[in-house]
């Protein structure tokens, strides 16, 4: 049984969900490294809704440059 500071511990069903892709996937788990997959699934689907936010144009890269054909100024 899981406890709350556990890293399997899945209080949104994130470890249901990860068994589930698995499943479909057909991808089978070993059990010793369920509790480490299930945390880093947690953490790609908080990283995941970062990247799907509306950005301006602040958040677009600053590093922008264009190649000069040869005799160009």
């Amino acid at each position: 049984m899981s406890d709350w500071s556990s890293p399997a511990f899945d209080q949104d069903g994130a470890g249901a969900e990860f068994d589930h892709a698995m499943a479909r996937a057909g991808i089978t788990v070993p059990p010793d490294r369920r509790p480490a997959l299930v945390a880093g699934y947690e953490d790609l689907k908080r990283r995941m809704a970062l990247l799907r936010q509306p950005r301006d144009a602040a958040a677009e890269p600053a590093a922008v440059y264009r190649v000069r054909r040869r005799g160009e100024p």
